[in-house]
This record gives C-alpha cells, structure tokens and sequence, in this order.
C-alpha cells in the first residue's frame, strides 16, 4: 500500500513513478525480506546554488540508508565582472547508512575541491531534542514540532505519533514517530516527505560497506583542508610571478566545522 503526502486537500491523488532507481547496490529486494517502510522525500539544499534533491529513505528497526541525488543541476549566473564561481555538485548520489545495535553511521561524500570521494563512519549522532507542544497538519498526519541543534545549525523537525518509528531523513532521527519534514531555521537545509510505502518489502545486506575502507570524520576534515591548499596553489599558479593575489575561500556544507 502507498501513502502519498498531498500538501493541498484539493489536488486529486495520482500515482507516482519512482523518480530514480535506488542507487547502491548494497541494498538487496528479496521477496523473503522482512516487512518495512520506504519513504520518499524532496531535499532542498541551498549553499550556493539552491539544488533539489531526490531522497529515498528505507528503513527497519534496526537499519537505514538515505540516499539522495541531484534533480537538475542549472548553473547560477553571476553579473560581477572577474568574478570565479565552482559549483561543486555529484550528480552520481551519496548515501547515509545506519545501523542501530553497532551504533554505526556511514556517509558516502566526496571532496569540495577535487574528485575524491570518501565514506566517513562515526557513532550516530545523539541528537538532544526539545519536543514543543506546536502542532500541525502534514497531509492528513497530525504532526508535532520539535527542534534541535547539530554541527552549526538551529534545525525544526516535524514527526507523526501516528507512525511510531524511529527513523527520519539524512542523519535526524530519534523521535517519538517518523519525521516528515525538517529545516534549518536560515533555510540552508529543507527536507520534506511526499510519498510513504508500506509495506515495503526488502533485506539488508552492508557486506560491501563492511569490505570497503572508511575514514574517521576527523580524518575527513583534515584531507579537506589540505585539499584547499593544494586547489589554492593550482590556482595561484595561473597568474603571472609577481602579480598580488589574495585569495579567500568560503566553504559551505550542511555540516559547519568548528
């Protein structure tokens, strides 16, 4: 059965086509699998570039995985004159992957400043979560309203008690019921649902996660500042010796470094 999130009462339901095929191949469908939820959401993510995003969430009661690809990638027009913009954007996917009982999360990302891709694993985030007594309506599910605080970001969430599961998009979760929606309060990150499946039927299988080699988040962190030195002095090199150049990098991510 599929349960679709019509935000206006008056626009007639209609079916929906998943909007891209899952995108790792670590996920295994068996008709034996156990009984579980997809959920399909629309990601907005404006550092930048405001870029819209599929996203898929499956889940169980023990496991994840979040995945979540560009839409339509337009590059941004920009009136200063000898102005350089990089629009740094993976059209092939990344991923989040969790695993509840090892206390394990696993993202899939890839390098601001070059082509190298990575997956970091650290312990999944405890998110402190102020539950507030504001309400609304989410489609027909009767949502509640809670907010929190996660590397840099003031973050609202949305979840139902109607579905009392655990699970949310990216890396939120943690609540009382299923997250519909989540936003930074400056609108840098908007993450809303539009489709639930269920039952969704499917297994696990992170063998290859297992077999593939990970980078703590710390680690990550510092290759991205060598990486910004080193795209730094590849652009200096394309001046002539002797020209001033002063250049200042402002990186954004959904993740603030502190």
């Amino acid at each position: 059965m599929e349960y679709f999130l019509i935000p206006n009462k008056n626009i007639k339901m209609k079916n929906y086509t998943m909007l891209f095929s899952f995108l790792f191949s670590f996920i295994l469908y068996s008709q034996e699998g156990n009984t579980k939820y997809k959920i399909d959401y629309d990601m907005y993510i404006n550092l930048g570039q405001n870029t819209k995003y599929n996203a898929s969430l499956i889940f169980d009661n023990q496991q994840s995985i979040y995945s979540y690809k560009a839409d339509d990638i337009k590059p941004q027009e920009i009136d200063e004159e000898y102005s350089v913009q990089l629009i740094l954007i993976d059209s092939t996917g990344f991923f989040n992957y969790i695993n509840r009982l090892e206390d394990r999360l696993v993202e899939s990302t890839k390098s601001t400043y070059s082509k190298n891709k990575y997956l970091i694993e650290e312990k999944i985030p405890k998110l402190n979560w102020t539950i507030t007594e504001e309400t609304k309506k989410i489609a027909n599910y009767e949502c509640v309203k809670a907010k929190t605080y996660f590397r840099g970001r003031n973050y609202e969430a949305w979840f139902t008690k109607d579905i009392p599961v655990w699970a949310g998009p990216w890396k939120f979760s943690g609540l009382l019921g299923l997250i519909l929606e989540v936003y930074d309060t400056e609108k840098k990150v908007f993450i809303t649902a539009k489709k639930i499946k269920f039952p969704y039927v499917y297994s696990f299988d992170d063998s290859k996660i297992d077999n593939s080699k990970t980078i703590s988040r710390s680690d990550y962190l510092e290759f991205e500042k060598k990486e910004e030195k080193e795209f730094e002095n590849r652009m200096m090199s394309k001046f002539d010796r002797g020209m001033k150049i002063q250049m200042n990098f402002k990186r954004e991510s959904i993740e603030i470094p502190d």
